[in-house]
This record gives structure tokens, C-alpha cells and sequence, in this order.
């Protein structure tokens, strides 16, 4: 990973597919590591941007209505849908 706030230099499709599949991996029980904190970090930045965040809020808000449980990093984040 970059240094910078995203994947690959300015923001770009590699963050929204790598946000997305540890979004998914994350409910199959595949999360990141805690010894990754720079990617942490930027998992945590993503829901900062308006399209992201629109996005995983419905899909958070299905996922809680259909009684399927949320990843725990998107708890805090989308606990209010």
C-alpha cells in the first residue's frame, strides 16, 4: 500500500473493488488484520466519500433488515440506518 490516503496515489477504482471485497471478505470472516493499521486507516477514510457512503448505507440498511449480520467495522459507521 501507498503512503498516501488511497490505493493508488489519487483516489480510484482500486479503492472502491478492494473497499467492496474487504467489505465482503469481512462477512465471509476474512477481516483485516489489526496488524495492518494503514489499511484500517484507510477502510476508515472510505465512508468519507459521498458515493461510498451512499452505497454501503443501503447495503447496510439491507443487510440489517434482512437480518444478516453487518461486519464489525461498518457498525459504527452505518449503525444509525
Amino acid at each position: 500500500m501507498t503512503k498516501g490516503a488511497w490505493l493508488a496515489g489519487d483516489y480510484s477504482f482500486a479503492d472502491t473493488a478492494f473497499y467492496m471485497a474487504s467489505l465482503f471478505g469481512e462477512r465471509q470472516g476474512a477481516p483485516v488484520s489489526t496488524a495492518r493499521l494503514t489499511l484500517l486507516e484507510w477502510r476508515n477514510r472510505m465512508p468519507q466519500r459521498s458515493a461510498v457512503r451512499q452505497v454501503v448505507s443501503a447495503m447496510a440498511t439491507w443487510l440489517k433488515a434482512a437480518n444478516r449480520p453487518l461486519p464489525q467495522f461498518m457498525l459504527a459507521t452505518f449503525e444509525r440506518n
